[in-house]
């Protein structure tokens, strides 16, 4: 069995190659060393710490309150850093100020709740979450291109985890990479608010016109595509008027 999961962790690693940057989690156990081996920064997910703490709170544990509310204090940040359109040095400038001092205070939070920590309760579980990421969970604050979660990611990969019985055995190397690339481009489209349908069919349309180098294909990428459909749309509508 042992034997088997390295065999896995070798064949994952060796189908990612070379990485840079930083590696975003949920607390999977063998992150850690995969970002040691590749010189990878690694970032813990507060929305898994929030979600343990939501069970505490719906465990009716009243400590939990106090913590859910600096934690969504963290998100506000993040909602105004947005809504501000912030650069990453911005970024880093304003969580700082704004949700340094939140991080400061949970970890006041942690140390006062930690005599009354009940072993396998809900409020138990976030604890111990919050203890074994805190270093992880901190990297944000000093990174501006780390988001605060990595929500986006895991529901980009949600439709293949409920559509991988379909196409479980890629038998070889090249349709994976090719399925890995048609699967990036949809949820690039979804995160731009592109009708997933309309833009694949736009895209093979235009793909089938001609031959595309890197360069000029950029104009086919999905959020050019949703800029010029806007674009027509708002002269549709100047011209009906």
């Amino acid at each position: 069995m042992v034997r088997a999961l390295f065999i896995k962790r070798a064949f994952a690693e060796r189908r990612l190659g070379a990485l840079a940057g930083t590696i975003q989690g949920d607390g999977y156990a063998g992150y850690p060393g995969f970002a040691n081996r590749k010189g990878l920064g690694l970032a813990g997910c507060w929305g898994h710490a929030r979600r343990k703490v939501d069970k505490a709170l719906k465990a009716k544990d009243p400590r939990a309150g106090p913590a859910m509310a600096l934690i969504q204090g963290l998100y506000r940040v993040e909602k105004l850093a947005t809504l501000a359109d912030l650069g990453p040095d911005d970024i880093v400038a304003l969580r700082q100020e704004r949700s340094a001092p939140l991080v400061r205070a949970l970890a006041q939070w942690c140390r006062e709740v930690a005599p009354s920590i009940v072993r396998g309760s809900p409020l138990g579980a976030a604890w111990t979450y919050l203890n074994n990421q805190w270093t992880t969970l901190q990297l944000f604050l000093t990174d501006g291109n780390v988001s605060l979660t990595n929500d986006a990611a895991e529901r980009g990969l949600r439709r293949i985890t409920i559509g991988r019985k379909l196409w479980l055995f890629f038998h070889q190397d090249e349709n994976v990479e090719g399925a890995a690339a048609i699967a990036s481009l949809m949820t690039t489209a979804r995160l731009h608010g592109a009708n997933e349908r309309s833009y694949i069919t736009w895209l093979l349309g235009e793909l089938a016109r001609r031959e595309w180098s890197p360069e000029s294909a950029r104009c086919l990428l999905p959020d050019v595509w949703r800029a010029s459909q806007k674009d027509e749309a708002q002269e549709s509508t100047s011209s009906e008027m």
